[in-house]
């Protein structure tokens, strides 16, 4: 299938009509920082699977969450890779994390998903996501009267013909669009976004300075005493930190972390909990 689209309308008519006829649908939004990336994909995504997508199950950051998130998704959905310049970088593609999501987009044809990532620069992310991508999206900013204007695109479609000898892939530019601010057009699933994006973004600032956290400052919990503090506690307050699947480790470090759990801690004692019943 061959997309001729000439406006985002016609473009999100195509998609939806892609993923019924058993494809998939990568794209890769990119732009500056502030630029309203995150904006478009979450227009985007609503625009192709409308109630299907939501926010707290489908925005996703980090490679684990991408790769749960394409598990639980529906036929059809859309999962929104919000930080893929940390889900598909291009500097891990052969790291275990990187590997696994490599071969999760693999795998979202057989779900028939649609997938935005959306990084600062297409060299962020890894080679196979440009290869995979279906359209390339430049959002950008104007400044008028001295204030910064958002919603601004430019629609690029991949030069199939660079493919072939295995160069980084090129795009040609096919039109120019606008779109409007969630923000604007509802202003509750802005706030819903933004608290997902600010929980997650906290989370891997903790890892982050958890790797390199000086031996003297490190918690004196570790993951099995954390996991028998679990084990007796009451079951009614056991109940609230699993899911479907068994213990949550988001859950359980949201629990202790005051305590001086950290997320790795909580992961490991999650697994061992998993374990012992």
């Amino acid at each position: 299938m061959q997309d001729r689209s000439r406006t985002l309308d016609e473009h999100f008519a195509f998609v939806r009509q892609k993923l019924e006829d058993d494809n998939d649908n990568v794209v890769v939004i990119l732009g500056e920082e502030g630029a309203g990336k995150s904006a478009f994909a979450l227009l985007y995504c609503n625009a192709i699977a409308g109630d299907r997508f939501v926010i707290e199950d489908h925005v996703v950051n980090t490679p684990y969450e991408f790769i749960t998130g394409v598990e639980k998704a529906n036929r059809y959905g859309s999962v929104d890779a919000d930080e893929g310049g940390e889900i598909i970088l291009s500097n891990e593609a052969n790291t275990l994390p990187g590997i696994n999501v490599k071969k999760t987009l693999i795998q979202c044809r057989r779900k028939n998903l649609n997938i935005p990532i959306v990084a600062p620069r297409n060299f962020d992310i890894q080679k196979l996501a440009l290869h995979r991508c279906n359209a390339m999206f430049w959002i950008y900013t104007k400044t008028v009267g001295g204030h910064v204007r958002k919603g601004y695109g430019i629609k690029y479609d991949p030069d199939k013909r660079p493919f072939d000898d295995k160069r980084r892939p090129w795009f040609k530019k096919r039109f120019h669009f606008r779109f409007p601010s969630v923000k604007s057009i509802d202003a509750e699933a802005w706030e819903r976004y933004l608290i997902v994006k600010n929980r997650s973004g906290d989370k891997r600032l903790e890892g982050y300075a958890e790797a390199i956290m000086p031996e003297h400052l490190k918690p004196q919990m570790d993951a099995e005493t954390l996991a028998e503090i679990v084990m007796d506690m009451e079951t009614s307050e056991q109940i609230i930190l699993r899911n479907s699947r068994g213990w949550d480790r988001d859950l359980v470090y949201e629990k202790f972390r005051t305590q001086g759990a950290t997320l790795s801690m909580a992961r490991m004692a999650a697994s061992i909990l998993n374990d012992s019943y």
